[in-house]
């Protein structure tokens, strides 16, 4: 049991790590599409 313990916190971490990132660079896009949407609105 521990020895299966050591191996898995690496894939419990990386899963978790990168659907924060795809969220995170989906909401980043959608700000940046939205702002530069806005800004050529202003103009």
């Amino acid at each position: 049991m521990a020895h299966q313990q050591r191996q898995q916190p690496v894939k419990h971490l990386w899963l978790p790590i990168a659907g924060l990132f795809c969220v995170g660079v989906s909401l980043a896009l959608t700000l940046y599409l939205h702002l530069r949407e806005r800004t050529a609105d202003s103009q």
